[in-house]
């Protein structure tokens, strides 16, 4: 039986190299799932572009990637402060219903 608080020692094949982690039980399928993307990926742009070697897919990757995450980065931000904007809102009119009272 595995201990949850064990880390597992996973093998993970990116660019046809191979990287020994120690990850949680729990996170080995988002380990897999996202080699199999990273490989996907490469794939991808190996049949678009001219490359001289995997360096050059993985810096198109790893772009593609950070760029997604930055995008989703400001949208996250943008809602919190909609959100903090709203809950302002809510407590001003609380305020005002109280002093009401």
């Amino acid at each position: 039986m595995i201990d949850m608080n064990e880390e597992l020692p996973v093998t993970i094949a990116i660019a046809e190299r191979k990287y020994k982690v120690k990850i949680q039980p729990e996170e080995e399928e988002v380990f897999r799932q996202a080699a199999n993307l990273i490989k996907d990926k490469l794939d991808g742009y190996a049949r678009l572009f001219a490359y001289k070697d995997k360096q050059d897919l993985l810096a198109m990757v790893l772009l593609e990637y950070v760029t997604q995450y930055i995008n989703i980065e400001q949208k996250r931000s943008f809602k919190d402060d909609e959100i903090i904007v709203k809950l302002e809102q809510l407590d001003s009119m609380l305020d005002e219903q109280l002093c009401m009272v």
